[in-house]
C-alpha cells in the first residue's frame, strides 16, 4: 500500500506507506505541514479523503481506506 486510512472519529488519517506514498504526499502538501502528514496526525473530512484518494488513486497509487457509507 502507498497510502493507508484510517478513521479518527469523524475525521480521516492519512499515512505513507511506501517512498511512493511518501514522495506524493510531499508533492500536494507545503513542507509546514509534512512532519504531521508523515507522523498520521494529519486529519481530514470524509469529502477532502475522496478528492485525495480519487487523485493519489489517479496517478497510480494503491490506497488502502476504509469504506465510507453514506445516507
Amino acid at each position: 500500500m502507498d497510502l493507508t486510512v484510517q478513521q479518527v472519529e469523524s475525521s480521516f488519517a492519512v499515512s505513507p506507506g511506501s517512498a511512493l506514498g511518501l514522495f506524493w504526499l510531499q508533492a500536494h502538501f507545503p513542507t509546514s505541514e509534512w512532519d504531521d502528514l508523515l507522523s498520521g496526525r494529519a486529519v481530514f473530512s470524509g469529502e477532502s479523503l475522496t478528492a485525495m484518494t480519487s487523485d493519489a488513486r489517479d496517478a497510480g497509487l494503491s490506497v488502502e481506506a476504509p469504506v465510507q457509507v453514506r445516507f
